[in-house]
């Protein structure tokens, strides 16, 4: 899944940043297309009334942001904006602060929940589909790489089916940070594998309450799925 901004013409840019030369190019930047040349750095010196050391500082911070690009000679180019830019930042800021993986978890917890219940309210029978394809693949296989690539599998397809662009940009950046993490992949795939009746009936059960857009049931479904993950974690730990 790729994902962007969202467009919210109701927020001023400038207002979402302390330093209104940033806040003007990032707002420049969202007005232009991928692979895009910005304008000179004189001109956007001129455009912004500073210095072109002070420019070259800020356009270094878009670029630090995957925002832009500085090709030497060449000019400054718009680069797409990606989760995967937002997950090396988010990487970075959880070694800087100590945080763990295991922190993560009130966090994915909350946008699983809200996915689930925004997918039952969207009800569309093509996106839900994709969940029922991921069941039938963990009803089918014994592998346990293929139940876990199936459970992913299944998680994408609900977070698509909510249909918001916020919470499928957050679920990419906070799965790619998670994903990362050799550790986690393999516990992961030890509590599929603990009992995969129960996370196959599980699956499926979050699968039917969206597809019969019982909002109140995917919410349950989610907690149940999550309180099953946390009583395998205890006992295998």
């Amino acid at each position: 899944m790729s994902a962007s901004i969202p467009d919210d013409r109701s927020v001023d840019v400038l207002e979402l940043f302390d330093d209104p030369v940033v806040g003007g190019l990032v707002q420049q930047v969202l007005s232009m297309r991928t692979g895009e040349r910005m304008p000179s750095e004189r001109d956007l010196a001129m455009q912004f009334a500073v210095s072109r050391p002070t420019l070259r500082d800020r356009l270094g911070r878009l670029e630090s942001m995957g925002l832009v690009e500085r090709r030497g000679g060449a000019g400054t180019f718009v680069k797409g904006l990606s989760p995967k830019t937002f997950t090396e930042i988010l990487t970075v800021g959880m070694l800087a602060s100590g945080m763990t993986l295991s922190s993560l978890q009130i966090v994915r917890v909350a946008l699983e929940r809200q996915a689930a219940r925004e997918a039952a309210r969207a009800a569309n029978p093509v996106k839900i589909a994709y969940m029922a394809a991921a069941v039938q693949r963990m009803e089918r296989t014994e592998d346990p790489e293929e139940l876990y690539a199936a459970d992913v599998a299944f998680h994408r397809a609900m977070f698509d089916a909510s249909e918001s662009p916020s919470l499928i940009f957050f679920a990419d950046v906070l799965s790619g940070v998670i994903s990362r993490s050799v550790k986690e992949r393999g516990d992961r795939i030890r509590r599929l594998t603990h009992d995969t009746g129960v996370i196959r009936e599980l699956h499926r059960g979050l699968y039917e309450a969206i597809y019969s857009a019982d909002i109140e049931l995917a919410d349950r479904r989610v907690m149940e799925h999550f309180a099953w993950l946390d009583q395998v974690s205890v006992s295998t730990s």
